[in-house]
């Protein structure tokens, strides 16, 4: 190509500082203020098969603040965004046990204001999932640990004696904060309960 001009047009959206804010608890209001370029993270453990709703409400509008709202799975991957001026809100049934991320932005980049952020009941820290009974087996699932953490896994059928606690394994959680166990399941218990401590 004689006497052609190649252009190229690099778009720069600006710099984003993520600012982590906790952990998304029970039943609580949580409030957040987002600066030019920056955007919040909140994080909360789930099992699969769990509905989620997060509900953003703007509180002020110091400067061309458009909330936006995103959450991404444990493994980082994205799974819902919404925008909208006043209340963006995301709801979705989680496909995997972990530690979920929920991001808190403006739409526009020089926006800034303050934020309420609600949610239905999640939580984040350790939770065990219910044990599944897998023929001859059994498997338990434990997430919102932290990753690479050591735990231990405690058993027993009797509540009441202190001492009948053992532990039934050591393990690491996985850079997703979930950690998976399976063990011989014994038809002869008449029940089982389980505990997990992180070290």
């Amino acid at each position: 190509m004689h006497g052609a001009t190649l252009t190229l047009l690099i778009l720069l959206l600006g710099i984003h500082t993520a600012n982590a804010q906790g952990v998304l608890t029970n039943g609580a209001n949580h409030f957040g203020t987002i600066n030019v370029g920056d955007t919040n993270l909140w994080n909360f453990a789930a099992v699969e098969g769990e509905s989620v709703l997060v509900r953003l409400g703007e509180l002020s509008d110091v400067g061309g603040l458009n909330l936006l709202i995103s959450v991404s799975a444990p493994d980082g991957s994205f799974i819902i965004q919404d925008s909208h001026a006043l209340d963006p809100r995301v709801s979705f049934v989680t496909s995997t046990n972990g530690t979920y991320t929920v991001k808190v932005g403006s739409w526009f980049s020089g926006g800034s204001g303050t934020y309420r952020l609600e949610s239905n009941g999640l939580s984040g820290g350790l939770k065990a999932c219910v044990p599944e009974i897998l023929g001859v087996d059994y498997a338990l699932v434990a997430i919102g640990g932290a990753p690479g953490a050591t735990n231990v896994l405690w058993s027993t059928t009797n509540l009441v004696e202190a001492a009948s606690w053992k532990p039934v394994s050591t393990n690491q959680f996985d850079s997703s904060g979930v950690m998976g166990h399976t063990n011989a399941f014994n038809p002869t218990d008449p029940q089982r309960f389980f505990r997990i401590e992180q070290q």
